[in-house]
């Protein structure tokens, strides 16, 4: 979804347009003057004979009368600008922005005026925008004049930014945040103008004017987590220009700036941690006078300028140093936004004239969107997945693809046909206490964001259970069933996954008997390959499985395998280990694994080990067999098992890939070694025998158990050395300082 300064702003009309030529002229002059975040949004009116395109029209802010303009003859000739409302009364709402978090669920935004205020409300859609739900308040009695003013004062907002179905933002230029699917709405008063929100994870950016009337002032991004407290980003400074902020994944971000009044030359500055320092980037086109940048996770950066000589167009697949010349897109009209899906796909709006283009060729060639009307205006782009898409156009309408390639009208409320009834809440379980289900793995991205697999069975058939989290655990919202199902009195029946992992907010893997790949966050699932498979480990850009191919469900010869970048396929084997039984993997970075060999009753203890990605193996000696975890690229832990239930247990540490051990006594006895998570050589937690924790921080010397937990731990995760999770006894159980844990969901 674009990140527009003055998204979705007026509603301002006239029956008589003047030249182009001074529209143009009058866009550059208001541009440079008030240096919003885009220069894209146009004005589309009604008259007796149709539709009339202007420019951005003027002003009516403090000193600046404006051109004066007749009265619409109908509410559907309300249309979109940056003047935002217009000096009549209109009784019944206009919408001004929309949001989709799935392709059938999605809210959208309004607001009506009469007199010397205006309500601010949104709707919900549960069919992908085909009906709506009832309005629900937003803000009310909010001043007329600080939606023309821009002040956030008066509690003003216009913009949408959906998280997901319980979460999300209301801004420009004040802001609120709801935690229950927009159901309630809480005001976050601001000193300047809300120009944009972006959410990755549970990582928020703000971007806002540094002034109140956002005029030639420095852009400001404050940071924070989500729904919490936002402290200041140290950004470049843009000089007043206008100027769009991207992310791309929780690392990356991005500041584009151009035709600033101080320093007319466009800039492009990057992040790389969070936006705690910036370097400056290659700009391609530095005289541009607009801009489009689209950015995502493992993708290129996409880039659409305007300059003096015409529109330009690139791409980037290193943050910017260096960028690929496109040809340049069709059109003569204005760009409102580009969304890209990948390296090939992108999708391009344009106003004056009005057209939706895309391109499935890198950009190579555009061609027209099958369906979508060309005499309304286009708006945001809003994509969720590889085949569906909104765009929202002028006059009230929405348009929609479900294939990625033809759309259709719909209308937006209050015109839209009515949902039947109120919308359903939000399915949210907390803690994971659910009834007749059996939690099986969890897994998190971050601190706040995971997920959760289990199984609800019936009548000997079981189905896959799928949650995700944002809030750490605490309450848990449902997501489409993966669409796996098997037979329940069958333990290796196709079909069964049991484990899940994500490298980060979007890429993730379900596995078992089958496994299956996400893109989107766990919401659709691609399945990559019948075969069974204990172990999915992204590190960096890479991600290694353990597999057991041509032998489903019967452990037997082991095989390593690496995955693509998307992982969406895992490639030939890099090691086949021969053994019989199942082994112990362990990953420290991209380049670095361990696969430590299980007891078979014929071989002695050995560790294979690469440290060049699995190109070459060489076989190390191990102490034991046991429970085996990579806290680094050359650190280990092994804790060891016994071979008796009376016999103790010991454990081994590694800084140097394996090849020498340092082993201690472990106060634990019996032949079952548990699991254990390493942070260093020192630091460490393992599950007990039978049940319990035990965590050690000076090397193994000593050990204490969490006293809270003493059921049998099942599934053991951290996010880092503080933020940890478990499963026991079918309850999930938290860590917020490393060191005490706290049942979640308790009744």
């Amino acid at each position: 979804m674009a990140d527009w300064d003055g998204l979705r702003g007026g509603l301002e009309d006239s029956v008589t347009p003047p030249p182009l030529s001074a529209l143009r002229e009058r866009r550059k002059r208001r541009q440079q003057r008030r240096a919003i975040a885009t220069t894209f949004a146009v004005v589309l009116v009604g008259s007796a004979g149709g539709l009339a395109a202007l420019g951005r029209g003027t002003t009516t802010g403090a000193g600046d009368q404006g051109t004066p303009v007749a009265a619409p003859t109908a509410l559907s000739q309300i249309v979109n600008s940056d003047k935002l409302p217009p000096p009549n009364d209109y009784k019944d709402y206009v919408v001004t922005d929309v949001d989709f978090v799935t392709a059938e669920t999605g809210w959208a935004i309004g607001l009506r005026c009469v007199g010397e205020t205006c309500d601010v409300a949104t709707w919900r859609s549960d069919d992908g925008g085909r009906t709506w739900s009832a309005p629900v308040a937003v803000a009310e009695d909010v001043p007329r004049v600080s939606f023309h003013t821009q002040d956030p004062a008066g509690g003003a907002v216009r913009s949408l930014r959906m998280v997901d179905q319980r979460h999300g933002y209301a801004f420009n230029p004040d802001l609120y945040v709801t935690s229950d699917g927009a159901r309630t709405w809480r005001r976050v008063p601001q000193q300047s103008k809300v120009t944009s929100v972006s959410v990755v994870e549970e990582s928020v950016w703000v971007t806002e004017r540094g002034c109140a009337d956002g005029v030639d002032c420095d852009l400001v991004v404050r940071a924070g987590p989500l729904g919490g407290r936002l402290t200041g980003l140290e950004i470049p400074e843009t000089n007043g220009a206008a100027a769009v902020v991207r992310r791309a994944g929780p690392m990356n971000g991005y500041v584009l700036a151009w035709d600033a009044p101080d320093a007319p030359r466009a800039s492009f500055h990057r992040s790389h941690d969070r936006g705690l320092t910036w370097t400056r980037g290659t700009m391609p086109c530095p005289d541009a006078t607009a801009a489009s940048l689209s950015a995502g996770h493992l993708r290129p950066l996409w880039l659409v300028c305007t300059t003096p000589k015409g529109r330009s167009a690139y791409q980037s697949d290193d943050h910017g140093t260096t960028w690929i010349p496109l040809p340049a897109p069709p059109g003569e009209g204005v760009v409102t936004d580009l969304v890209a899906r990948s390296a090939h796909d992108a999708y391009l709006a344009l106003q004056e004239p009005a057209r939706l283009y895309v391109t499935a060729d890198g950009g190579q060639t555009w061609r027209p969107a099958e369906g979508a009307g060309k005499g309304y205006g286009y708006g945001n782009l809003d994509v969720v997945d590889a085949t569906h898409a909104w765009a929202m156009g002028d006059a009230g309408l929405l348009w929609r693809t479900t294939d990625g390639t033809s759309w259709e009208r719909l209308a937006l409320p209050p015109g839209a046909p009515r949902a039947a009834g109120t919308p359903p809440p939000p399915a949210v379980s907390v803690g994971l206490r659910e009834a007749g289900v059996v939690w099986n793995d969890v897994a998190f991205a971050s601190p706040l964001l995971g997920w959760a697999v289990g199984q609800r069975c019936a009548a000997a058939h079981c189905e896959t259970v799928l949650r995700r989290t944002v809030d750490g655990g605490l309450t848990w919202l449902k997501l489409p069933d993966p669409g796996k199902g098997w037979d329940g009195e069958d333990p290796h029946a196709p079909g069964k996954v049991t484990s899940v992992t994500f490298a980060d907010a979007r890429l993730g893997w379900l596995y078992g008997e089958d496994v299956l790949v996400t893109h989107d966050g766990g919401l659709t699932w691609k399945d990559i390959g019948s075969r069974f498979t204990y172990d999915v480990v992204p590190r960096g850009d890479a991600v290694w499985a353990v597999t057991h191919e041509g032998c489903l469900g019967t452990p037997c010869s082991p095989m390593v395998v690496r995955g693509t970048p998307a992982g969406d396929r895992f490639g030939e084997p890099v090691l086949v280990t021969g053994s019989r039984a199942r082994g112990v993997f362990a990953a420290g970075s991209e380049e670095h694994a361990y696969f430590l060999h299980p007891d078979d009753g014929e071989s002695l203890p050995a560790v294979e080990r690469t440290a060049d990605g699995g190109e070459t193996w060489r076989v190390s000696p191990a102490p034991c067999r046991g429970s085996l975890s990579a806290y680094a690229p050359t650190g280990l832990w092994l804790v060891c098992a016994s071979g008796s239930d009376g016999a103790p247990q010991t454990m081994s540490v590694s800084t140097d890939g394996g090849r020498r051990w340092r082993t201690r006594p472990l106060p634990t006895k019996g032949p079952i070694a548990g699991e254990v998570v390493a942070f260093s050589a020192e630091h460490a937690w393992r599950t007990g025998a039978n049940r319990g924790l035990l965590v050690t921080r000076d090397g193994g010397a000593s050990w204490r158990a969490a006293p809270e937990v003493t059921a049998k731990v099942t599934a053991l995760t951290f996010t880092d050395a503080t933020h940890g999770w478990l499963l026991a006894g079918n309850a999930l159980w938290r860590t917020t300082d490393g060191a005490t844990w706290q049942r979640l969901g308790r009744p």
